[in-house]
């Protein structure tokens, strides 16, 4: 049995086969995390999934052009020319990327790998997925100012950009997504779309929202730190947005300096430093120009800007609209 799913309210359907027969740990749970919606409409299926129960059949791809990347929690995705190999241990995914479409081979009885291992494997499969379909994954903040205008953060773990997004918020901005945007060609523009819907914050600043709703609180970021999760659906929902078309990026970094300072940046390094930022050890040489091109796009749109976070926006979020106002007045 098939069942369909859209990306947000765009074009992008995904159609999954097997689910029913053989339903795959924590798949569905990240299909919900990442904005996928159960579709019943006539749009064709521009993505597949297959879930098949046994081994795959032999691979006919050369190995000589692979490129190998070691993602999180034992994934392995390698590309082979317009095709990807995604394994977790014995489990495997097939990717053909001018098809947009995966076959994962694995035992109906699933491995007791841990959670983390499983999320690992179906987002690489999901991005991968997506970018197929040229919309491409960015480590980033996505909001929108009480005036409509998009803004998007883009930096590593520990920039300041959970504290500042929350403190946003609070004070009326509408929000995307805290840790993960997809960008993609919109007619003359570059649009941004939600990626997960899960907001965390460091651990030990946890007690600064303790009148926000709590999730699960047992989830490190990147380098092993424990991180809280943070509700934000649950106590503003009417301000969450799906998609916006960014007007302003901004790349923070904390710096220790009581005043914060927000500078406009030249566009090259911009467009360097989000590259490094966009679909962390899933880009291979076959992804890259058209990644490129859709960041570059949206440099181009935007204003952009360095923002050196100091102990004043540390404390109070808020004043970054102060910071925005004053550069677009002088612009």
């Amino acid at each position: 049995m098939r069942q369909q799913f859209s990306f947000h309210d765009s074009s992008l359907i995904l159609e999954v086969q097997g689910l029913d027969e053989m339903p795959p740990p924590y798949l569905v749970g990240l299909l919900f995390d990442f904005c996928w919606e159960p579709y019943s409409g006539d749009l064709p299926s521009l993505l597949r999934l297959e879930i098949i129960d046994g081994s795959p059949p032999p691979s006919s791809d050369g190995l000589a052009s692979q490129e190998v990347f070691k993602l999180p929690d034992g994934v392995r995705l390698s590309f082979f020319g317009k095709n990807a190999l995604i394994q977790l241990h014995d489990i495997q995914g097939r990717l053909k990327f001018s098809e947009g479409r995966c076959s994962v081979y694995v035992n109906s009885q699933f491995p007791e790998y841990s959670p983390e291992a499983f999320c690992s494997f179906w987002m690489a499969i999901l991005i991968s997925l997506l970018q197929s379909r040229e919309t491409y994954m960015i480590h980033a903040a996505g909001l929108g100012t009480p005036e409509g205008e998009g803004v998007i953060f883009v930096a590593p773990s520990g920039s300041g950009k959970s504290t500042l997004t929350l403190g946003l918020i609070r004070k009326g901005w509408t929000y995307l997504s805290d840790d993960i945007l997809f960008l993609r060609s919109s007619g003359a523009c570059i649009e941004a779309f939600a990626g997960r819907k899960t907001f965390y914050v460091v651990k030990e600043r946890a007690e600064q929202y303790e009148d926000w709703p709590f999730g699960e609180s047992d989830c490190p970021d990147r380098d092993g730190n424990p991180r809280q999760e943070i509700l934000v659906h649950q106590r503003y929902p009417m301000q969450f947005h799906g998609r916006t078309r960014p007007g302003v990026v901004v790349l923070p970094a904390i710096v220790r300096r009581s005043k914060s300072c927000l500078i406009p940046l030249e566009r090259g390094a911009a467009i360097k430093d989000m590259l490094r930022e966009s679909s962390i050890g899933l880009t291979g040489q076959q992804i890259l120009p058209g990644q490129l091109a859709v960041i570059s796009r949206l440099v181009g749109q935007c204003q952009v800007f360095r923002l050196e976070a100091g102990k004043d926006l540390y404390q109070h979020p808020e004043f970054f609209s102060d910071l925005l106002t004053r550069q677009s007045i002088r612009s």
